[in-house]
């Protein structure tokens, strides 16, 4: 995955960080609905995306005044990556479960 954009001085800088909080939410919603539905995702995928938010949560927190808005970015996205990755660990013991048999 490409490095961010900074992003650019002016008038539109919060629309700017506004479009990429919103795609970055919107994929990981996007990846936690495939697990949901018991669709593989690849761990580097997961973890290229987790990488991007902090990354945004960073570049948001730099911002003069936003310093408070990117540490709740960034807990944010943190907490949606362990509610992602305890589905995959989820799916997988489920898996593992049917193979061997035993039963919830």
């Amino acid at each position: 995955m490409a490095p961010p954009e900074p992003f650019e001085d002016g008038p539109d800088l919060l629309i700017q960080v506004k479009d990429e909080i919103l795609e970055v939410l919107n994929r990981l919603r996007e990846t936690s609905e495939r697990l949901q539905k018991g669709l593989d995702v690849p761990g580097e995928k997961i973890n290229s995306l987790l990488a991007r938010g902090e990354a945004l949560a960073q570049r948001i927190g730099s911002l003069p005044g936003m310093e408070q808005a990117g540490k709740e970015f960034s807990e944010h996205v943190s907490k949606i990556g362990q509610a992602i990755k305890d589905l995959q660990n989820y799916d997988a013991l489920k898996k593992e479960n049917l193979i061997t048999g035993v039963k919830f």
